[in-house]
This record gives C-alpha cells, sequence and structure tokens, in this order.
C-alpha cells in the first residue's frame, strides 16, 4: 500500500455518496471556479498542518499560495447571513467545543485542546473564530462556520517573530475562500503595545472590528477582498489617535 493509500484509509468521508442535490451544487461550485477567474491571494506563508482537504458539496479554493484550508458540508450561506461586522468575545470555556472539533483534523495526533490552550475566540453570528496553541507547536487558527457542520478549516501561524513595536501592527495571514455560497475573507495578525481597537475597512465602507486579546487580532467576513492585494485597509487605533494601512505596508 502507498502513502496515498494508507492517507485515504483515514479519511471518514470515503465511504460517503453525495444526494442528487449536493452533488449538483458541488458540480456547479466546480465549473464556476474554472470558468471564473478569482482574486489573486496574497503571498502568505502558510504551513499544512495535516489538515482534510474535501470537496463534500462545496469546493475550498486556496489561491497563489496552497494553504490548510477546508470546506465541509453544505450550507455555509447559514454563516453568511448571521455574520456581524462587530464580534462577540466568547470565553476559552465556551469556544473549547470548537477548538476541539478543529483538533479533530490534526492527523499528528497529540493531545485535545484545553481552555488554557486557547489564545482567543470571537463569534459573529452562528460562525466561531479560535486561535488555539496545538500541542507546543504553534498557534492555529480555526473556523467553525455552522456549529452543524464542524471546523470548516485551520492554519498554522508563525509565532516565531517578535512582536511589532508600540503602537503598530503586523499581519500575518490573510487570504480568501469560496465555499458553494460565496467568498469568505479572513484576516490574522499580531499587535503591539498600546494598540486599542484594529479594524478592516472594506472597499464598500463597512468597518469590521477585528478582535483582539494579548497581542493578537482577527477578523473574517463574507466577500473575496482578503484574496485581493491590497484590497482592504487595516486601521490601527492608539491613545494618540488612529492610523490606516495597507496589508503589504504591514506584511509578516
Amino acid at each position: 500500500m502507498n502513502d496515498l493509500e494508507q492517507l485515504s484509509t483515514l479519511d471518514p468521508m470515503r465511504d460517503f455518496e453525495p444526494g442528487a442535490e449536493r452533488r449538483g451544487r458541488a458540480t456547479a461550485a466546480l465549473e464556476r471556479t474554472f470558468r471564473e477567474p478569482g482574486p489573486t491571494r496574497q503571498n502568505i506563508a502558510r504551513r499544512n498542518i495535516g489538515w482534510r482537504l474535501a470537496l463534500g458539496g462545496v469546493m475550498a479554493v486556496a489561491l497563489g499560495t496552497i494553504g490548510a484550508v477546508t470546506l465541509t458540508g453544505d450550507e455555509p450561506d447559514r454563516a453568511y447571513a448571521s455574520w456581524t461586522a462587530t464580534p462577540n468575545a466568547v470565553s476559552a470555556a465556551d469556544a473549547l467545543p470548537q477548538a476541539r472539533q478543529c483538533a479533530e483534523g490534526w492527523t499528528d495526533g497529540g493531545p485535545p485542546p484545553t481552555a488554557a490552550d486557547i489564545l482567543l475566540a470571537e463569534r459573529r453570528g452562528d460562525a466561531t473564530l479560535v486561535l488555539v496553541r496545538k500541542d507546543g507547536t504553534g498557534l492555529t487558527s480555526c473556523f467553525v462556520l455552522d456549529p452543524e457542520q464542524g471546523a470548516a478549516g485551520a492554519d498554522l501561524l508563525d509565532t516565531t517573530a517578535p512582536a511589532p513595536a508600540p503602537g503598530r501592527v503586523r499581519n500575518e495571514s490573510s487570504g480568501a475562500t469560496e465555499g458553494g455560497e460565496g467568498w469568505y475573507s479572513s484576516m490574522i495578525g499580531r499587535a503591539g503595545a498600546g494598540v486599542e481597537k484594529v479594524e478592516i475597512e472594506l472597499p464598500d465602507g463597512t468597518e469590521v472590528r477585528a478582535s483582539l486579546r494579548d497581542g493578537w487580532w482577527a477578523a473574517w467576513w463574507p466577500g473575496h477582498e482578503g484574496g485581493v492585494a491590497d484590497g482592504v485597509r487595516i486601521v490601527v487605533h492608539t491613545a494618540g489617535g488612529s492610523d490606516s494601512f495597507l496589508p503589504s505596508e504591514v506584511m509578516g
């Protein structure tokens, strides 16, 4: 048995047979992907953490640099419809089920995360975004767009670089992913001392407030702007005022 065959035995969806409606949505998404050119993903280095890449009714597309992004399930519009520009903070204890859903995709094993491993957690409508420490190897971002469908994807973030200078931020990870119901974008970074608030300003004027905790900030929104080079602006607020930056100006 070769490596690919061994890997396939670990796939929990290998015996799954989608229905006609679900197969039709997946086929339509695939045809649309090849027919319509998507935005260019920023050249963000991402390290694969063994997450399963699946086509199960929706298609995950990582543009430019292939990352560890997965979409599963067939109703991502639930998260989009309930999305809010201002997040609700979630306690580590309340976010633990989502963090453990994410850990189910870590094929290298290791103990499941505890509440103490959760650095930041936010909720926008039905969707939860968690930054969770992974078995001492780094920090992982985890998306649970629909609680009933489980974790949608994850990235391993680089924590080796020093924190940004006071009042400044750094963009560690950003991009856009397409599902069966449209695009969603995310942006995650680090903040220096004195940063009181971080916002993502979209081209239409929408201001997406990022969660900010322990020197890290994170946000996501429906749309493809995160995959377009300098498609948004990052607004950093401190006690002395605010400054606006293009993502490329604060790239990690």
